[in-house]
Order: structure tokens, then sequence, then C-alpha cells
């Protein structure tokens, strides 16, 4: 049985090597994300032990709507964590949510696909501080753009590499003399970028 699945791969693996197709069809579904985790320890001072976590996680599903293009949902999650441990323990905590649509179009429908992609994300900010006891949710959004190119492998597997440039927007909360306790949080990035997309 062993050897029949291999040879099914096989046979798949050749058929999509041999043949001519289109990878990026009207009717296709395609699945991508990211996760990262990073873990940091410091004593910049004697009395005072800094720990650091962050937990980050990006999935997207896209459907091809017409051939070359498609629509899908980006959701985005991120977790981080500071922690100051000496004559009193302090903990803040930052959560972030974003979801929203994500629109990508392929120039050329070809093993090597170059791309443009537009994304706009709505997201909640939430903020935990250890020292007040208060948790607080505050709105915004994200809009994306960028490009780059795909790499099929198979018909089913690409690798994905792109540049993209986003610009967030937060509320955040002040204490000012008076006028509106709030004010807007700007946030502008370049990300270099590369991954696997699943097709099916």
């Amino acid at each position: 049985m062993k050897c029949l699945y291999l040879l099914l791969i096989i046979v798949a693996i050749i058929s999509d090597y041999c043949f001519p197709q289109s990878f990026l069809y009207s009717g296709l579904f395609s699945v991508s994300g990211s996760a990262s985790f990073s873990y940091s320890h410091s004593n910049p001072d004697y009395f005072v032990d800094i720990t650091e976590k962050e937990i980050s996680i990006s999935p997207t599903i896209s459907y091809f709507i017409i051939n070359n293009l498609s629509a899908g949902i980006e959701v985005a999650y991120n977790f981080y964590q500071k922690a100051y441990d000496s004559d009193n323990y302090i903990e803040d905590i930052n959560m972030y949510l974003s979801i929203g649509p994500v629109i990508k179009y392929y120039f050329i429908d070809d093993k090597i696909a170059p791309f443009v992609k537009v994304a706009y994300l709505q997201s909640i900010y939430n903020e935990i501080e250890s020292v007040y006891h208060s948790r607080e949710s505050f709105p915004g959004f994200t809009v994306k753009g960028g490009f780059g190119l795909n790499y099929f492998f198979i018909k089913s597997f690409s690798v994905e590499t792109s540049i993209d440039y986003s610009y967030t927007q937060n509320k955040i909360e002040i204490y000012p003399e008076g006028g509106s306790p709030f004010s807007d949080s700007y946030r502008e990035s370049i990300k270099l970028s590369i991954g696997m997309l699943y097709f099916f």
C-alpha cells in the first residue's frame, strides 16, 4: 500500500511538470499564513529582570473569482507580554486582532507568477496593565499594499516572496488638560516576507 501511495505521488509530480496547465484559474482556493514566537530575558539593572514574549499568527484564505484574480480574508493576531520582576512584579500585555479583505492580481499564469496585492483590515487593540489593574480596548485600521511573485513547485504548492507596505492607525487614550481624551497613533512599515501557499 505504501508503494502505491508513493507511485501516485510520483505520477502527480511528473504530470505537473510534463503537461501544460493553468495554475491560477477561476474557482480555485488558496491558503497561506505565517506564525512566529520570540522570547527574551535581560537584566539591565541589578534589581530588575525583564522578560519579553511575543506571538504572531496571520492566516489568509482566498478564492479566485476570475482567472488570475483572487479575493479573500486575512486575519492577524499579535500577543506581546513584558514583565518586570523586582520588588514588585509588573506585567504589561498588548493584544492586537485585525481582520479584513485582501485582493491579489497575478500578471502571468505560469510557474513564476508576479502579482500585486492590497488589503484593508479593521482592528482592535487591547492593553492590560497590572499596576492599575486596567484593561482597555481601542479601535483602529491597517491599509496594506505590496508586490511579489510565486514560484510553483507543483500545481498545488508554491513559494511566495513579497515586499509589503502597511499603514496602521489606532486610537490611544491620553489625559490632557481638557479636550478629547483620545488621540491617533500612526505606524508605517515595510516588510520583506517569504512563505508557502497551498492551492485546492
